[in-house]
């Protein structure tokens, strides 16, 4: 079963029959998101990233790259292509 949100940042694919668990499909290449060691990312196809949700644990880092790719989605082809940094104050 695959289910894809309107506005298209975000799909999931839910696989049951031999495995367990959840594709999700994001917005965005994955050196664009700041990278969770435990829920690896992967490239899917052009301007697209898959990651494989087999655990709750993975669930944190789902919902942050999911939310990330709503602000690649809505910033646009023509957003300026970068790494996330992280920055200590």
């Amino acid at each position: 079963m695959q289910w894809i949100y309107d506005p298209n940042f975000v799909g999931m694919t839910i696989h049951s029959t031999r495995e367990w668990n959840i594709t999700l499909s994001l917005r965005g290449n994955p050196d664009e998101f700041l990278e969770d060691l435990n829920l690896p990312l992967k490239t899917q196809r052009p301007g697209y990233s898959r990651c494989k949700v087999q655990s709750a644990r993975q669930l944190a880092a789902a919902a942050n790259y999911i939310e990330r790719a709503f602000v690649i989605w809505h910033r646009g082809r023509d957003r300026l292509r970068k790494t996330p940094q992280i920055e200590e104050r």
